[in-house]
């Protein structure tokens, strides 16, 4: 499972594959240690029970959108690339329309979406 925004502008995909441990496809991937827990917020109180425990720092659990995500989002955005041969863009255009959510309140309500917190940090107080 993989996910594109349109803040990534073409140059990141957020791979889910380390969620899933019967999975190998990433096997000899080199991947990054979580960096935080994001988006508890949406979670019941049983789910969030049966999260594992989070083993790294506990101020990086968020409700919402990862604070270390934000700041660190415009360095991503610089490291990454657009392919040429493929990107998540040409993948989409394969295999077809992807599913997108509309008028469930589980998936479109709750806290700031990660586009509305980019806008907010974008805009003059003033």
């Amino acid at each position: 499972m993989l996910a594109d925004h349109a803040a990534y502008e073409k140059r990141l995909v957020v791979v889910q594959a380390i969620n899933f441990t019967e999975f190998e496809g990433l096997s000899n991937a080199v991947l990054m240690q979580p960096q935080a827990r994001h988006f508890v917020g949406d979670l019941t109180d049983d789910q969030l029970a049966k999260l594992p425990a989070w083993p790294w720092d506990p101020t990086n659990v968020y409700s919402g959108v990862a604070d270390v995500l934000m700041e660190r989002f415009p360095a991503l955005q610089a490291a990454g690339a657009e392919g040429a041969d493929m990107n998540a863009q040409i993948l989409l255009a394969k295999i077809g329309d992807p599913f997108v959510p509309r008028g469930e309140a589980r998936l479109c309500e709750g806290p700031p979406t990660l586009m509305q917190r980019m806008l907010d940090q974008t805009q003059d107080p003033d």
